[in-house]
């Protein structure tokens, strides 16, 4: 059995074109699993079932994460001060110190 000759031509480039699917196959997986968890926590079913069945090459689930997802993909996370304010920091008192003291004998 004879092997035609334009078979030999591209096999240099085997390990890069694997390398380069297999890159975005991962990426592709990663971002549809981010944007299905967060589609099913935030009950968007629509979305859920879109990402499910559609292979956009992770295009849809990059839309989705980056304008339709109730918490962003890059979402500036900013705290308040109220969760800060209901902490008070308490001074250590003698009771206290011996107390942990004791407890470490």
């Amino acid at each position: 059995m004879m092997m035609p000759e334009y078979s030999f031509h591209f096999w240099p480039f085997w390990p890069a074109v694997i390398t380069f699917f297999g890159f975005f196959f991962l990426l592709d997986l990663c971002l549809r699993a981010v944007a299905l968890w967060r589609a099913a926590r935030a009950n968007h079913l629509a979305w859920f079932i879109a990402l499910l069945i559609f292979n956009t090459v992770g295009v849809l689930p990059l839309i989705y994460l980056l304008f339709f997802a109730e918490e962003k993909l890059f979402a500036n996370k900013t705290y308040s001060n109220k969760s800060q304010s209901k902490v008070k920091n308490k001074p250590l008192t003698k009771s206290t110190s011996v107390a942990r003291k004791s407890k470490k004998s």
